[in-house]
């Protein structure tokens, strides 16, 4: 697996990819209709110095982002043909890498399996919210080092 900075002709792709690993939760929320939405958000995002680091195995398989700044993880998204292999676990330690003061994040609270990840990953459930742009539950969780 190789991890690199997000290329600008990769944007479709990563938002495709980013569509399908979201239907698999199932949730009532049309993310083909966010489509336009990720892109315009990740461009804005690097913008304010935020990394997103994408990972190839050989093809696109993931990506996460990560302000170096305040520890903020705001997006962390496998293709559901590399779940169980390990993507997520090196985009996260990627992350870390650019946090050493650690890493704050939201996790929707139906999401069960990103919430086992974080836990096995050494975070710590340290607040509640709403996703503003979902109305969903959400957790904050925390990872220190």
């Amino acid at each position: 697996m190789q991890l690199r900075p997000l290329s600008q002709p990769d944007l479709p792709l990563l938002t495709d990819l980013w569509v399908r690993s979201w239907k698999t939760l199932k949730l009532d929320i049309d993310f083909d209709a966010r489509r336009a939405w990720l892109p315009q958000h990740l461009t804005a995002l690097m913008t304010g110095g935020t990394k997103v680091i994408a990972a190839y195995a050989p093809e696109l398989a993931g990506f996460v982002t990560i302000d170096p700044g305040s520890g903020w993880l705001d997006q962390i998204c496998v293709d559901p043909e590399h779940f169980g292999r390990n993507v997520a676990k090196e985009l996260l330690n990627d992350a870390k890498s650019h946090a050493p003061r650690g890493v704050d994040l939201d996790v929707i609270e139906m999401n069960a399996r990103a919430i086992r990840f974080y836990l096995k990953e050494g975070f710590k459930i340290v607040g509640h919210g709403v996703s503003p742009r979902s109305n969903l539950k959400t957790l904050l969780m925390r990872w220190a080092p």
